[in-house]
């Protein structure tokens, strides 16, 4: 998922990473592969804590990244980045979950890739 990610936002502005980066978090998240590793097995098998632990150390830790330079350059409104890359974080891992189970993914996904855009946007800092 990772490279995924990676790869997704390479070579791109911060702004357009953030997008970018989530864009392709849910859609990876959709593959039956990711989902059945990601949100079935990796919290079963390796525990609650242990998941959680790797995910601020992946996922999380490159939102925190990602919004701290959108934060400085103020790209995004000052505010404490933390509670916004566990929030992203949340919303993000919630609608996986959800899309795992849709009856009908497709519209589901483009549906929830157009509401994270949304909520984006809105993050956007407004100019005076």
């Amino acid at each position: 998922m990772g490279d995924k990610v990676a790869e997704a936002a390479a070579d791109l502005n911060p702004w357009n990473q953030l997008v970018a980066g989530c864009a392709t978090f849910l859609k990876a998240s959709t593959e039956p592969q990711v989902q059945q590793i990601m949100l079935i097995d990796a919290p079963a098998v390796l525990g609650w804590g242990v998941w959680r632990e790797l995910d601020a150390a992946t996922s999380m830790q490159y939102l925190e990244d990602v919004l701290t330079r959108l934060v400085d350059d103020r790209t995004i409104a000052r505010q404490p980045v933390k509670p916004l890359v566990h929030l992203l974080s949340g919303a993000m891992n919630e609608a996986a979950l959800w899309l795992a189970q849709s009856e009908s993914r497709d519209r589901d996904l483009a549906a929830t890739t157009a509401a994270l855009s949304a909520l984006l946007d809105s993050l956007r800092a407004k100019s005076p």
